[in-house]
């Protein structure tokens, strides 16, 4: 009988861990499941990341299958995809600009981050933001949907908005509010977080602004995407931001319309 290669049957563990498991693995979840040391699965890992087998998210460190190897078994969902395709351009928004991007999609009454490149750097201290749910009346990539989707969704989600009460549906009847948000996007080809809300900071650091932008595939807005940023912080051109955003976006778009991500 031949002998088995060892480092093939290694990978293959670690290959049988993420496609069975329900949710992205991080190193020590992977160590307990195949029994192998934390050195080698990083060994194993970059090597699969490196041939585009397994892909780590930028929020939360963790594993997942990638789209190539999700393929053949259909598991990957929607969502996971638009987060995958998203990691070169969250990266170089970070590299070009230095303040982090939030990936968001629509969910509900409220938005949903999906995907974020916080981790890459240190300016932000809030980095644990998967699944965080930004206002669609008051935050960037809220607004920015809000700015871009049809007016039939809109009205839709204004309805729902209302019938929650409190601030947010005082917001929602205001139409003069309303206006301004669509004259914004239209304006400055963006939208921008309503001044002063502190969404993510705390009190030991500087409330946060925010510019976004919707991603759209076809006449459908897919998601928005935004750039971070402290208020008042000297190195900020909201300008180039903003161009560099709308580019990142068109990029996003064809890809997202390529793989067929509505």
């Amino acid at each position: 009988m031949p002998k088995t290669i060892r480092a093939l049957d290694r990978g293959l563990r670690v290959l049988t861990a993420l496609g069975q498991a329900d949710e992205p693995l991080g190193l020590a979840a992977l160590h307990q499941l195949t029994g192998l040391e934390k050195s080698t699965l990083l060994r194993i890992l970059a090597t699969l990341s490196e041939r585009g087998w397994v892909t780590q998210g930028l929020a939360d460190r963790r594993y997942r299958l990638a789209r190539r190897m999700t393929a053949l078994g259909e598991r990957q969902t929607t969502v996971e995809l638009m987060a995958e395709l998203a990691l070169p351009t969250l990266r170089e928004l970070h590299d070009v600009f230095g303040w982090p991007s939030d990936l968001c999609i629509q969910e509900g009454v409220a938005m949903r981050v999906i995907e974020s490149s916080r981790s890459l750097g240190g300016r932000v201290m809030h980095c644990n933001v998967l699944d965080f749910t930004p206002c669609l009346l008051r935050s960037a990539v809220g607004r920015a949907y809000l700015a871009s989707c049809d007016e039939a969704q809109r009205e839709r989600l204004l309805r729902k908005l209302l019938a929650l009460g409190g601030p947010v549906a005082e917001l929602a009847s205001n139409r003069g509010f309303l206006r301004a948000l669509l004259a914004e996007a239209d304006g400055l080809g963006h939208s921008r977080r309503v001044p002063g809300e502190r969404f993510m900071a705390s009190g030991r650091e500087a409330a946060h602004d925010a510019i976004a932008v919707p991603i759209r595939v076809g006449s459908e807005v897919s998601a928005c995407l935004s750039l971070v940023y402290f208020s008042g912080a000297q190195d900020v051109d909201e300008a180039a931001l903003s161009r560099g955003l709308r580019r990142a976006a068109t990029r996003l778009s064809a890809a997202y319309a390529a793989h067929r991500c509505m």
